[in-house]
């Protein structure tokens, strides 16, 4: 039976894989009556798994596996089908059956783990990945996954291991991303990164990835100069490079950064907020912007207040009466209250 299946993947499965992959799903399924009864389930599994049908598809792989049972790549595409399905216990069951495909199909560690992670078995889940990780040793993928289940179980040394093979494996730009994002809060990653952004002097997006970082663990002043030096590269991350001198108490050169930033109703607000922290209430009395934010519309009325313009303060105080701002336009006006009071 399994001699019989193997001429016949010879003779017809190119032609049908073929027009699957061409998605001429009704041809491949015209062109299944010319294989045996043995040998068709499986490309209408195929055919039923390019087609999203993954219940389908799952049903024609058993089907396939009981006409010609013991061959790894059946259970392989079961595997895959039953994920998509959800049932992570069939996953495993097929996925250990093509445990023969391990150290030639990547698939197979990977759904393999991914079920037992599924399942809540993140040790055994652990021991798959690296175990691929250390096979494949061309391949990100496993290493990623790796990375990220340790990520999930806070075992950060194990989380930096993974991620240093990753980088040495010439990632894409979006597996670079997925490092920055599972090393995120953990400080002793910081010299790993910063390496990455030293193989690639021009990129602005990898700074700005690296800033996002160091401002997650309120290093404002470095997350703030990477931003400006992503900016300086042609990145559109001056508003992230002024709000980080701000937090800083940087305020000459968060305004700086602001005045790069496109005008917006958002820019103006950041200004704001940069020159009220930085008390320069004149100058914000002269802000020609129509603020509709309480928040900003209260630090306005302050604003004039603390120049002395008690006029424009309380009927910016009054407009806050009805809004989530309410007690401290209620403060301000008893402020303006005892200063006019003899």
């Amino acid at each position: 039976m399994i001699v019989k299946l193997t001429m016949v993947l010879v003779l017809a499965a190119p032609n049908i894989y073929d027009l699957i992959a061409s998605k001429k799903y009704a041809e491949a399924e015209s062109a299944l009556s010319s294989l045996t009864p043995a040998s068709r389930p499986r490309f209408e599994g195929l055919i039923a798994q390019a087609q999203g049908r993954s219940a389908d598809a799952a049903t024609a792989f058993e089907e396939a596996l009981r006409l010609t049972p013991g061959i790894p790549q059946l259970h392989l595409h079961a595997a895959h089908a039953y994920f998509k399905l959800s049932d992570f216990d069939a996953v495993l069951t097929h996925a250990r059956a093509a445990s023969a495909l391990r150290d030639e199909v990547l698939a197979q560690p990977l759904l393999a783990a991914s079920a037992l992670k599924a399942l809540g078995r993140d040790a055994e889940a652990f021991e798959v990945l690296n175990r691929a990780c250390m096979h494949y040793t061309a391949d990100v993928r496993p290493c990623l996954e790796l990375a990220l289940l340790a990520r999930e179980n806070n075992v950060f040394h194990q989380v930096r291991r993974a991620t240093k093979y990753v980088l040495s494996r010439n990632p894409t730009r979006e597996e670079v991303q997925q490092v920055f994002y599972v090393l995120r809060g953990d400080q002793e990653s910081l010299p790993i990164l910063e390496e990455v952004i030293a193989t690639e002097p021009t990129s602005s997006e990898y700074r700005a990835m690296l800033a996002h970082l160091y401002a997650a663990t309120q290093r404002w002043l470095i997350a703030a100069r990477l931003f400006e030096d992503a900016a300086r590269l042609g990145g559109n991350y001056a508003f992230e490079a002024a709000d980080q001198y701000r937090m800083a108490g940087r305020h000459r050169d968060a305004l700086r950064m602001n005045a790069q930033v496109p005008q917006s109703l958002r820019q103006s607000e950041q200004r704001l907020s940069i020159l009220f922290e930085y008390k320069q209430y004149a100058r914000i009395t002269t802000l020609k912007t129509e603020f509709e934010d309480p928040g900003s519309l209260y630090r306005v009325a302050y604003a004039h207040y603390a120049i002395g313009d008690y006029v424009n303060a309380r009927k910016g105080a009054q407009r806050l009466l009805e809004t989530p701002y309410a007690e401290e336009a209620k403060s301000l006006l008893g402020a303006i209250e005892r200063d006019l009071s003899p």
